[in-house]
């Protein structure tokens, strides 16, 4: 469960970085919802180590 959190949200980062230098390449509408996906993988990241390490 923790290595998937890891794994998601280091894909999700992946791709809003992506999207953020061209949104037009992933077929997303505005660099918003890559700031949005930023948003959420970053939560995704800091539950997966908080639960892990503290």
């Amino acid at each position: 469960m923790l290595d998937s959190l890891f794994l998601f949200g280091g894909g999700i980062t992946c791709l809003a970085l992506v999207a953020l230098v061209n949104p037009i390449l992933l077929g997303w509408r505005s660099r918003r919802d890559a700031v949005l996906a930023l948003a959420v993988a970053g939560s995704m990241l800091m539950a997966g180590w908080a639960a892990r390490f503290l």
